[in-house]
């Protein structure tokens, strides 16, 4: 039997099943803390409460991302509201049981512990180390990176656990109660950092900050990079809750449908690839293809006719020849020769009607590049003498 391919790794049966461990963990611990009024217990109930609420809030983010209603464009942010709920009552409870504890160490009330009721706290314990480590190693074995995460950090808390009920052993041999205040105050440590890093984390994607600018700039040389693609026209990258990404990027190609369709897959792919080598756990990209201008191949020459030997007119005020042209793939297809323009106003009316969009010369003048580029026509310095074809 394939273990890796039985039903325990069945998607839901892994949802549902650890669900009910993480359940089953904090139900004890603060069931067992009220009962004996031990504010560390109850405070690592909370600290596992906070594990349940991530858990659920990853297993929504794979979800969504797997599967995104068509339709529904705000669905990432249901796992991040989520999540910040979770946080914002993992930190009032904090606060509750930082008050409980530094009353505790105050007062410094008698307790009185009996061998019944340490055996209880080493039985409640003892399970939920069992818990701990058996769900960690379950996790880690489904091969998801966000459960691998997980089950790593539930493994991890076993031996706070462990730690725990040390103090426990230590405040009845040694009738020391103040062990358990200060362990209660370092557990609430720990809550408020995670309630501070899921906080952050639901902040990031709620309002999708960048991931980086080192993320974001390998993610633009694999895209330029990629065949067929003209320019990046807008790009977006943002975290969902630290555990996936999401990646849009619109590009201008020069190529038809069918051909954008099979640059779209091959820039998908790619994405991927790049976001899991950079450590993140899930990531869907969307590529998204924006309409060239329609004139984008008119082009414009400045030249010297001399007696039927064209050069490239350092400036216009030196040409007297214009060349339009339609270039397409570095391939002149059509063009025309008309009477240089005499003057900037003149040469942006010609641009206006001949739907120039590129105007090239040996070195124009400042002064006429920066009406060409009010005007939404891009120079382009051509230092050549050899002129284009007619």
């Amino acid at each position: 039997m394939n273990f890796s391919r039985s039903w325990w790794f069945e998607p839901k049966v892994h949802f549902w099943t650890s669900i009910f461990l993480y359940v089953l963990r904090v139900v004890v611990k603060v069931g067992v803390g009220l009962a004996i009024a031990a504010p560390v217990f109850v405070a690592d109930g909370i600290h596992n409460t906070g594990d349940l609420g991530v858990l659920l809030a990853a297993y929504m983010v794979i979800w969504f991302v797997a599967k995104k209603s068509k339709g529904v464009y705000g669905a990432d942010n249901l796992p991040a509201i989520f999540q910040g709920v979770v946080a914002i009552l993992m930190g009032v409870l904090a606060l509750w049981v930082a008050k409980e504890s530094i009353a505790g160490l105050l007062n410094q009330p008698e307790r009185m512990f009996d061998a019944s009721s340490l055996g209880v706290i080493t039985l409640a314990t003892l399970i939920s180390v069992v818990i701990s480590l058996g769900t960690g190693a379950y996790q880690i074995r489904s091969g998801e990176p966000t459960l691998v995460a997980a089950g790593q950090e539930m493994k991890g808390d076993a031996l706070i656990e462990c730690s725990i009920l040390a103090g426990f052993v230590g405040e009845y041999l040694f009738s020391m109660a103040w062990i358990e205040y200060v362990a209660g105050l370092c557990i609430v440590f720990k809550i408020a950092q995670i309630s501070w890093k899921m906080g952050v984390e639901t902040w990031n994607t709620l309002l999708q900050v960048s991931i980086g600018e080192k993320f974001e700039e390998g993610i633009r040389s694999l895209v330029s990079s990629t065949y067929g693609i003209g320019k990046i026209t807008k790009f977006e990258t943002y975290p969902l809750l630290g555990v996936a990404v999401r990646v849009k990027v619109w590009v201008l190609t020069q190529g038809g449908a069918e051909a954008n369709e099979d640059i779209g897959e091959a820039l998908r792919e790619r994405i991927r690839e790049y976001t899991l080598k950079e450590g993140h756990a899930k990531c869907k990209p969307d590529v998204f293809f924006a309409q060239p201008d329609k004139d984008w191949h008119r082009v414009a020459y400045a030249l010297v006719d001399n007696a039927g030997v064209c050069f490239v007119a350092p400036r216009l005020k030196d040409a007297n020849v214009l060349r339009v042209c339609a270039v397409e793939h570095g391939e002149i297809v059509s063009g025309e020769d008309i009477p240089a323009p005499r003057g900037t106003d003149q040469l942006l009316a010609l641009i206006r009607s001949k739907r120039i969009r590129i105007y090239r010369a040996w070195d124009e003048e400042n002064a006429v590049v920066g009406a060409l580029r009010i005007s939404g026509v891009t120079y382009k310095r051509t230092p050549t003498i050899l002129p284009p074809e007619g």
